[in-house]
C-alpha cells in the first residue's frame, strides 16, 4: 500500500469519525430524519396520565394499540416527530374519546387523565325518594320533603332551603319560608340558633343603628361557628358561639366573596378588602366601574378575583398587581376551577366558555371560545370535577361531562337525562341526581 493511499485512508477514517461521531451527538440529543417532511428534528413525545382500565389506544400516524391494565394506567410513548397525531380511545360499552394532539421538539405532551363514560344510563344507587330539593357537602346531605321539610339523617331540621354550609360540613345555615334564618351544628341539630333574633341582638347591644334583616350568610373560612351577614345596611361578621358581632361594612354591600385570607366586598361602586387579621377595611386602589360591578368572586388561593359589572362585562383582576382584563360580555355566572387556573363562565345567550389565566402573577391567557349551549340560572347550572380538567353542565335537562380543553375535537358526553338538578361530590368522585320523578340518586364518574 502506497504512502498516498494510506494517507487517503487516514482522512477518510478521521473524517468518517467525526461524522458519526456529530451524528451520534445529535441522535443522543434526540435529533431524528423525517423521511415524510424531509427534515430534521427533535423529537418529543406524548404522555397520557390515565387511561381506564380495560380501555384500547390507537394513535393514528403510529399504528399503534396499547391495553392498559389497571396498575399500568399511565403511557408514555417516545421518539415522535413534531407534527399532531390523532388518538382515539375505545371501550366496550363506554362512549367514544378521540382528540388531536401536538407534540413539540424536546417536549412531551401531557394528556390529562382520561374520563369514559358508559354508553348506556350508569349505575345509580338509590339515595332518597320524594325529593323536591337537596344539598351535599362533605359526604353529608340533606334533602327537602314534599312537605316542605328538611331531612338530615331521617330526622326533621327547621328550614326549607340550605343558605350556608361550613367548609368542614359540621354546621349549616338554613331559611324558612318566611325569611328567617337558622344556625345549627349538625352534631346537635336540635339545638338550632334563630339567627334573626341573636343578630338583632347583638347589634342593639353594640349599639349598631342598623335594624335590617338579613339578605345573605355565608361562614368564616375553616370556622364553623363565624359567619360573615350581609343586609341592606352593611356587612358583619357575627360569631355563634360568643354572640359578638364585628362590623365590616357600615354601608350597603352589593357583593361580596370570602378568600383564604380576606373578604372583598363592593359598596358604593368601589371594591374593599378585610383581612382576617383585623387591619380593618382598606379600600383597593381601582377606578369606580360605571354602570358599576354587581358581583364579585375570588377564586380558592385569593390570587384572582372576577368582577361581574352590570352591563354583564366579565372582568378579571390580579389581587397582587390589580391588572385586570376584560373576559367576556353578556355574561350570566362565572366560576374558578379548584385548580385556580381557570374561570368558567356562561352568558345570557345560553354559550359556556372557559378562560385559562394562571395563578400567582403569571400572564394572562387568552379566553377559549364559547364550547357549548347551558341551561339554568344559576351556579348549579355548571360545576368543576375536582382534577379541574373537566366540567359539568346541565342542557336543557340532561346533565354532561365536558372537557374543560380546547383541543378538537371536544369530548362531551352524557351522565343521564331528566335531571331537575345535581352536585358534585369532590371527595368520592360522585355525582348526585335528582330526577323529575323526586328519586334522588347517585353514580360515579371515573
Amino acid at each position: 500500500m502506497t504512502k498516498r493511499t494510506r494517507r487517503i485512508l487516514f482522512y477518510i477514517t478521521t473524517l468518517s469519525f467525526f461524522v458519526i461521531a456529530v451524528a451520534a451527538l445529535f441522535y443522543s440529543n434526540g435529533w431524528r430524519f423525517d423521511l415524510e417532511t424531509l427534515t430534521i428534528n427533535r423529537l418529543g413525545g406524548i404522555y397520557f396520565d390515565k387511561v381506564p382500565d380495560g380501555a384500547t389506544l390507537t394513535v393514528e400516524k403510529l399504528d399503534l394499540q396499547f391495553n392498559p391494565s389497571f396498575l399500568g394506567s399511565s403511557i408514555l410513548i417516545a421518539n415522535l416527530f413534531p407534527k399532531t397525531y390523532t388518538a382515539h380511545i375505545e371501550k366496550t360499552g363506554y362512549q367514544s374519546w378521540s382528540k388531536q394532539i401536538a407534540v413539540e421538539p424536546s417536549l412531551v405532551t401531557e394528556v390529562p387523565p382520561i374520563i369514559m363514560l358508559p354508553t348506556s344510563t350508569p349505575a345509580e344507587l338509590p339515595v332518597a325518594s320524594s325529593v323536591t330539593d337537596f344539598w351535599i357537602k362533605e359526604q353529608t346531605i340533606i334533602t327537602r320533603t314534599l312537605a316542605e321539610t328538611l331531612q338530615y339523617q331521617h330526622g326533621t331540621i327547621p328550614g326549607t332551603t340550605v343558605s350556608a354550609w361550613a367548609d368542614d360540613g359540621s354546621a349549616v345555615v338554613t331559611r324558612n319560608l318566611h325569611g328567617y334564618y337558622y344556625f345549627l351544628s349538625l352534631n346537635a341539630p336540635s339545638n338550632a340558633l334563630t339567627l334573626d333574633s341573636a343578630f338583632q341582638a347583638a347589634r342593639i347591644e353594640a349599639k349598631i343603628a342598623d335594624r335590617t334583616p338579613i339578605a345573605s350568610v355565608a361562614f368564616e373560612p375553616d370556622s364553623a361557628t363565624k359567619l360573615l351577614l350581609q343586609t341592606d345596611g352593611g356587612l358583619y361578621l357575627f360569631d355563634t358561639s360568643s354572640l359578638s358581632i364585628t362590623r365590616i361594612a357600615d354601608t350597603p354591600v352589593t357583593s361580596f366573596s370570602i378568600g383564604p385570607k380576606e373578604v372583598l366586598y363592593i359598596a358604593d361602586r368601589t371594591i374593599l378588602s378585610f383581612p382576617w387579621n383585623g387591619n380593618g377595611p382598606q379600600l383597593l386602589p381601582i377606578a369606580p366601574v360605571i354602570p358599576g360591578p354587581v358581583r364579585i368572586t375570588m377564586n380558592g388561593v385569593g390570587s384572582y378575583f372576577a368582577l361581574l359589572n352590570a352591563d354583564g362585562t366579565l372582568v378579571l383582576t390580579n389581587r397582587q398587581t390589580l391588572a385586570a382584563r376584560p373576559v367576556s360580555t353578556g355574561v350570566r355566572t362565572m366560576l374558578f376551577s379548584p385548580s385556580a387556573m381557570e374561570l368558567a363562565f356562561t352568558t345570557t345567550g345560553q354559550e359556556f366558555g372557559i378562560y385559562t389565566y394562571g395563578t400567582h402573577g403569571q400572564a394572562l391567557g387568552m379566553p377559549k371560545t364559547a364550547l357549548v349551549h347551558v341551561s339554568g340560572e344559576d351556579e348549579q347550572a355548571i360545576a368543576w370535577h375536582k382534577d379541574s380538567d373537566y366540567v359539568f353542565f346541565e342542557y336543557p335537562d340532561a346533565l354532561y361531562l365536558l372537557e374543560a380543553n380546547d383541543q378538537p375535537p371536544i369530548n362531551l358526553q352524557k351522565i343521564d337525562s331528566g335531571v331537575k338538578k345535581y352536585a358534585y361530590d369532590g371527595a368520592t368522585n360522585t355525582v348526585f341526581l335528582l330526577k323529575d320523578n323526586g328519586t334522588l340518586v347517585s353514580t360515579t364518574v371515573q
